[in-house]
């Protein structure tokens, strides 16, 4: 019996379709349902009053569905406001980049490796992870001095200060060692550089000083 209800709620309802319209379709595939239930049910075993409950039970799925869209285009909305306002009043008062889902800062003055994770870290951030080649770019076109990034030396291990997995490398000449180097035993940092290269990182001193790029991640 149900079977001869051909209902189809396919691509044609989600696929490019406007907000109005897709709502529009699937108030229409409900109300179809309803009268599709209500004539059977009330010919069927049933009673007419039950049958009819859930005839309206179904709409009432319905109306819900409309209520969830309308809620997440809301709510959309009102996240790219509060990302335009986080970065904008960031921007007004410190050198804070937004990119992706991601906001950087990049520093104007010097501090060693340890000093510049820990100034990120009392912003919510760390040094930046760079997890791919399109950040790589962000990061390296915007770069106008030598600076530290999220890379550290740990246990014999290049590891993001983060957490991110590492899955992407562009040192400058080749990846360095895991081992200590004699006469460099604290080179377990590194460093982005300015250049047209696409590879561009360094390994060097972490008690250096240098600039920093810090990364923090939208809260919404």
């Amino acid at each position: 019996m149900v079977n001869d209800l051909h209902w189809e709620m396919g691509s044609e309802c989600v696929g490019d379709l406007g907000q109005d319209q897709r709502q529009y379709q699937l108030k229409g595939t409900f109300q179809d349902l309803k009268v599709f239930l209500a004539r059977e049910l009330v010919h069927s075993q049933f009673e007419y009053s039950p049958a009819k409950t859930i005839a309206d039970e179904v709409v009432d799925v319905g109306t819900k569905l409309d209520y969830i869209i309308e809620q997440y285009f809301e709510k959309r909305e009102t996240y790219k406001r509060l990302i335009y306002n986080k970065t904008t009043a960031r921007s007004s008062s410190d050198p804070w980049q937004f990119h992706g889902r991601s906001l950087y800062y990049f520093s104007k003055e010097e501090k060693s490796w340890y000093e510049a994770e820990n100034f990120c870290i009392a912003r919510g951030a760390h040094l930046a992870s760079i997890l791919d080649n399109e950040e790589q770019n962000f990061i390296t076109l915007r770069l106008q001095h030598t600076s530290w990034i999220g890379l550290e030396n740990k246990e014999g291990k290049w590891k993001w200060s983060d957490g991110s997995t590492l899955v992407k490398e562009y040192w400058s000449e080749y990846k360095p060692s895991n081992a200590r180097v004699v006469g460099k035993s604290n080179q377990d940092c590194v460093m982005i550089v300015p250049s047209f290269m696409y590879y561009n990182w360094k390994q060097n001193d972490c008690d250096k000083l240098y600039r920093w790029v810090c990364k923090g991640t939208q809260d919404y």
